[in-house]
């Protein structure tokens, strides 16, 4: 990202402890003469424990003139820094002397972040394209959210992250029983429509990952849930346990009509799909 980027008002790359730490240990397995340094990104003022090093102080800065007003006295060439800058170019020639790798700002890139956060080797491309990562890194989460596997996939990321900040129940990957039971106990479906508003990124990106995992019936469920009446969901299951198979037309209306009041606008044969989908989950979700 550009200067130019920045005061348009691009969103700029949020760096964590942990990020700064990993590059700022491979900058210095190279040796350094100079404990001056300039990532693009911004984060928090905080000290930074290097082993070897010692302290290391993050300094996010908002201009080149900040950047300046912070630096140590001239005759102070042990002071350790790492400046967070909002450009990409490098460092002003008349100071970049003072800093390591010449004045250039470094860049952490999207995939070393996200593996980083979920504790993985490698991912899959698709993944740094997910509104969920571009959420979590904005978000600047501290937690590691392990998936149990050198790499990270869509699947994984999204079940690795409903498990271990939502409590979903995603042991073994995400199943339509076990969502179901989930919604109908818990209560927290109006605070995740506070924090992802419904037409939102992350909250559409979920959906569409629900609908190719489970079928449709997983973003009926998961809407229950949002909405508070998870339970609601649940009960209208345990009723197409029974109904959802029954051929008299009277009663394929009636559960037509019900699904409809959920998924608004889906064809007859994909309603009466998802109908059975809850039907068969009941069991497994009571």
């Amino acid at each position: 990202m550009s200067q130019r980027a920045h005061e348009r008002g691009d969103a700029l790359p949020r760096l964590e402890p942990r990020d700064l730490e990993a590059h700022l240990e491979k900058l210095y397995q190279r040796g350094r003469k100079h404990h001056l340094f300039a990532f693009h990104g911004t984060g928090d003022a905080s000290p930074l424990s290097l082993v070897g090093q010692g302290t290391i102080h993050v300094i996010p800065v908002r201009s080149e003139l900040e950047l300046r007003e912070k630096l140590p006295p001239l005759d102070d060439d042990n002071e350790r820094i790492a400046f967070l800058v909002p450009w990409t170019h490098d460092i002003p020639v008349d100071i970049a002397g003072r800093f390591a790798q010449g004045g250039r700002v470094q860049r952490i890139g999207k995939d070393a972040r996200l593996r980083r956060l979920f504790g993985v080797l490698d991912l899959v491309p698709e993944v740094q394209h997910s509104p969920l990562a571009e959420y979590l890194l904005q978000a600047g989460s501290q937690q590691t959210l392990r998936v149990g596997d050198a790499m990270l996939t869509l699947d994984a990321m999204w079940s690795a992250w409903l498990g271990g900040q939502w409590g979903v129940p995603t042991r073994g990957g995400l199943a339509l029983d076990t969502l179901l039971g989930f919604g109908a106990l818990d209560v927290r479906g109006p605070q995740w429509a506070a924090a992802h508003e419904p037409r939102g990124g992350v909250h559409q990106a979920l959906l569409a990952q629900l609908r190719e995992r489970l079928g449709g019936a997983g973003p009926l469920v998961w809407e229950a849930w949002v909405q508070g009446r998870g339970s609601a969901a649940l009960e209208l299951a345990i009723v197409l346990e029974v109904l959802a198979e029954e051929p008299d037309e009277t009663v394929r209306y009636w559960v037509r009509t019900q699904i409809s009041k959920w998924l608004p606008g889906l064809e007859e044969a994909t309603a009466h799909e998802v109908a059975r989908a809850l039907g068969r989950a009941a069991a497994g979700a009571l």
